[in-house]
């Protein structure tokens, strides 16, 4: 059987390829192994195509369509560019090429041609088809693939980047407490419940108060793990069996004590025994910052009230009860106090 389709003659005159100069932008179509002016041949013959690359080492030919040429061109050696419409040949069926569409024009006898539908791909000089290197998809979340030669481009989008399109807006980002979640080209923490912060940073323990004790998680809340001898939600109860002397402090003494504080201590002795409090230094936000002294945990029998700076200042319980209470605004704070609370000797 005989082809009807004629061979295309390489009469091609007229233009220049730029020498070490490279048009980053994604090809029609990719030929191996060809001439610089058969490379421009095949730009004629496929619609569409209004430029070429070629790499004279590797002899490899890239159909470009383009629209502005000149803000991509790259300067890289051994790469040609040129124009099509520098370049002319005489005229022929397939010249001025009379193919629309994705559709490549081939010369028939008697001066007819033929409109045949091509894709983007990869051909070897014996016209075997070959995947191009943008086939196998290897640009990762939704990046745009442009084929370079026997290489690629990945076009990723804003907020992505790596050489595949691999770095997500999340990459490198710590979200401590939390799972890191991409929102377009950003992100945010979304944070597991009791936590917060814009990084998660924050636990249920933090900003919390346990006096004396510590804050353990518990899942999305806390609790207070309180030092032997205290007692209540914020280990702010003291309730002591006393037989001899005993000093108390404020939190952190002699350095400030904590904004809001409310710690109790509860003392109790044999029957028919008294207890002395010995106030031996108090330096307390006057008038905000309390230090009080009562018969009972129930607060209704006030034995003494101190605020500001004082030395020495006693009191005695009026039986074996007394009961301890310091309270602290959320202002000022200061060094606290010091107190000893022993056995009143005299009564029996």
């Amino acid at each position: 059987m005989v082809s009807n389709v004629i061979s295309e003659r390489l009469n091609i005159t007229g233009g220049s390829f730029q020498t070490d100069k490279y048009m980053d932008f994604s090809p029609l179509i990719i030929f191996d192994k060809v001439g610089p002016k058969q490379c421009i041949k095949y730009c004629m013959l496929y619609n569409g195509c209004s430029a070429v690359n070629f790499n004279r080492n590797d002899l490899y030919c890239e159909l470009l369509n383009l629209i502005n040429v000149n803000s991509q061109l790259l300067d890289i050696t051994g790469i040609y560019f040129t124009e099509i419409t520098e370049w002319t040949q005489d005229p022929h069926a397939c010249w001025p090429n009379p193919c629309t569409g994705q559709t490549k024009c081939e010369a028939a006898y008697f001066n007819q041609y033929i409109c045949v539908t091509y894709v983007i791909a990869f051909f070897t000089s014996d016209s075997i088809f070959k995947d191009t290197p943008c086939s196998s998809h290897p640009c990762n979340n939704g990046g745009t693939c442009r084929n370079q030669f026997e290489s690629f481009l990945c076009s990723c989008p804003a907020g992505y980047h790596g050489a595949v399109c691999e770095y997500t807006p999340c990459t490198g980002q710590n979200c401590n407490y939390g799972s890191c979640v991409v929102s377009g080209s950003s992100f945010y923490c979304s944070c597991w419940s009791g936590y917060n912060g814009n990084s998660c940073q924050y636990t249920p323990c933090t900003g919390q108060n346990c006096n004396y004790g510590s804050c353990v998680v518990s899942g999305s809340s806390f609790y207070c793990s309180c030092w032997s001898g205290y007692n209540g939600n914020s280990c702010q109860y003291s309730y002591t069996y006393i037989n001899e002397g005993q000093i108390i402090m404020s939190p952190n003494y002699p350095s400030n004590y904590y904004d809001n504080a409310v710690i109790s201590w509860s003392y109790r002795t044999d029957v028919g025994r008294r207890i002395v409090i010995v106030a031996m230094v108090i330096d307390l936000e006057e008038n905000f910052d309390w230090l009080k002294v009562y018969h009972r945990p129930d607060k209704i029998t006030l034995l003494a009230s101190w605020t500001g700076t004082l030395y020495s200042q006693i009191v005695y319980s009026h039986d074996n009860y007394v009961y301890i209470e310091f309270t602290s605004d959320g202002s000022t704070t200061f060094m606290g106090f010091q107190i000893v609370v022993s056995l009143n000797r005299c009564y029996q």
